[in-house]
């Protein structure tokens, strides 16, 4: 949770988020706050080690992160990933 907090949001998915908000494609206040959550989310949620194994409900859960993040302009997971995910 720490290298989560420390190193992969603030280097990797913040900046995408913040040249997301410079062209005008993501809409937010909060780059930083919105990186940590989406960091979060991926790591937790839906790592199975964390709250188990259940890889029939993982195509449900993309999606409904795909809803979450769609109020600020963000497809995480595109249809044909959904897809494969739902085949296992």
């Amino acid at each position: 949770m720490k290298q989560i907090r420390d190193f992969v949001a603030p280097n990797f998915i913040t900046p995408m988020i913040e040249e997301g908000v410079k062209d005008g494609s993501i809409q937010t206040d909060n780059p930083y706050e919105l990186g940590e959550v989406i960091t979060l989310l991926i790591n937790v949620w839906i790592n199975p080690l964390i709250l188990g194994s259940d890889t029939k409900r993982l195509p449900a859960k993309c999606k409904l992160i795909n809803e979450f993040l769609s109020q600020y302009n963000i497809v995480l997971f595109d249809d044909e990933t959904i897809e494969h995910l739902s085949k296992f």
